[in-house]
């Protein structure tokens, strides 16, 4: 049985090919698309569940690499879906659940570990809040995806990332299924001139939010540098074409918050290498904000002066960062911003619930903040802020369990960079890097509960966990 299992592993990709091969052939002889669409997914969904059932990770790297190739699909009843990634991480979850229930084997390291023990503590905060919420069926079934994120992208993760090496792996699937995805906004983009206008849509139908776009392309370009610093010759030339094609790609993803959150790691990686005290570098942000306080009144009438706007030249596009007054970005970010404060103060404790604050937040919008794109139907968009989201959706508490997860990660992180003992400090270095852009991103957006940023968040924070691990048991050796 052993020599059968190892002889199909070995031919799987082969298998594979031989099973597309078919399709095109039957998709040539028939100009029926049903048939077409059948034949192709029915091969498809055969080779995913083969190449499950011998090899559980080949899977998982499936799963990866579809991430960013998938596409919102919305159902006329229940919540929507992103198909196929969702689709391929439930399948696993549950085939590891069945596995977990017949082996019952816990790796109790992984659970005692901060970083997890906080990831836990996030979760149960939002089942608590969930049945607290306005609207409970809302919260539940966010939870129930979130559990499916931390099932997959942390704890899987952490169990593939016993071998280190897989971690660069992971993130090399998810780069090379973004690659088509940046080829399609280049053509799109392409037909009207690369304009910043066009830049809204142009990453359609893989990435809804050209902000979500721009956030994936940031956290990636540290492991993609990473790469080139690693690799030699012709694997060294590629990644060079490949962050050549990503710098492009953040630069016309006309995301504001992307090229800040680039800017801010290049600043953090200059102060980890020059060994720069955590202490001195709080002191200067304390002084900076003591100092914008003191400067209010001036810095507010500035920004009201402001009238540069986003959707204009490049110029214009940094310039309206400040203008909070006619571009209606800015604007309803205030507005967004507002919302959520208000709605916090109205239930601290335990927030409107998961997932709750586009269904709540209508009422509490004032005139003077309402811009051309608000809305009382509560029909679209969040708090544009990850913060201020957990405040009003999840109260105190659950901004606090967020707030201290960041930190343990930031601190491990650290650790990790500055442990001689540790082989690992370039990759540690990237996954702290990756992550600071995504808390970057958490000030001005709110990505939290999307499957192509919080794969990549999870992850990361796996692969630190796991090295931190590996530290650990090498110690004991």
């Amino acid at each position: 049985m052993n020599k059968v299992k190892t002889y199909i592993q070995k031919n799987l990709t082969f298998s594979i090919i031989l099973l597309l091969i078919v399709f095109i052939n039957l998709a040539l002889l028939s100009s029926n698309t049903m048939i077409i669409g059948v034949t192709f997914y029915g091969i498809l969904g055969m080779a995913l569940l083969f190449s499950l059932i011998i090899n559980k990770e080949i899977f998982f790297g499936i799963t990866i690499f579809f991430i960013p190739l998938s596409f919102i699909l919305e159902q006329s009843a229940g919540p929507s879906i992103s198909f196929p990634s969702e689709l391929l991480a439930g399948i696993l979850l549950l085939y590891l659940s069945f596995n977990f229930i017949l082996n019952e084997k816990i790796d109790f390291t992984i659970w005692k570990h901060p970083v997890t023990i906080l990831i836990l503590l996030d979760f149960f905060w939002m089942v608590i809040t969930s049945i607290m919420s306005s609207m409970p069926l809302v919260s539940f079934k966010r939870t129930l995806i979130k559990l499916l994120y931390i099932s997959i992208y942390y704890f899987y993760s952490i169990s593939v990332f016993k071998k280190i090496e897989n971690i660069s792996k992971l993130f090399v699937l998810y780069i090379l299924g973004l690659i088509y995805p940046i080829i399609s906004s280049f053509v799109f983009h392409n037909k009207y001139n690369f304009s910043i206008g066009a830049a809204y849509k142009m990453t359609l139908p893989f990435y809804n939010d050209h902000t979500i776009y721009g956030a994936c392309l940031a956290f990636l370009l540290p492991f993609i540098v990473l790469f080139i610093i690693e690799n030699k010759k012709t694997a060294k030339f590629f990644w060079i074409l490949i962050i050549t094609v990503f710098i492009v790609a953040t630069f016309l993803s006309y995301s504001r918050a992307s090229w800040l959150s680039l800017v801010f790691i290049f600043l953090l990686y200059l102060a980890i290498h020059f060994k720069i005290k955590m202490q001195f570098i709080i002191i200067v942000l304390v002084s900076i904000s003591l100092a914008g306080y003191f400067s209010y009144n001036t810095i507010k009438t500035k920004f009201q002066n402001n009238k540069s706007v986003s959707n204009k030249d490049v110029g214009q596009h940094l310039e309206s960062m400040g203008n909070i007054k006619s571009d209606a970005s800015n604007a309803e970010r205030l507005n967004r911003w507002y919302c959520a404060w208000q709605m916090f103060l109205d239930k601290p404790l335990f927030g409107f619930g998961p997932g709750t604050y586009q269904f709540n937040y209508g009422p509490y919008q004032i005139k003077e903040l309402v811009t051309r794109i608000s809305t009382y139907k509560g029909d679209k968009g969040n708090a544009h802020s990850d913060y201020l989201g957990y405040l009003c959706e999840t109260g105190l508490i659950g901004l606090l369990i967020y707030l201290s997860l960041i930190y343990s990660t930031m601190k491990l992180g650290l650790k990790n960079i500055y442990n001689k003992d540790n082989q690992y400090n370039n990759l540690s270095m990237v996954l702290l890097l990756s992550l600071t852009t995504f808390f970057i991103h958490g000030f001005f957006n709110s990505f939290i509960d999307i499957d192509k940023t919080m794969m990549l968040v999870l992850c990361a924070m796996a692969g630190l966990v796991a090295i931190d691990l590996k530290n650990k048991e090498l110690l004991k050796t």
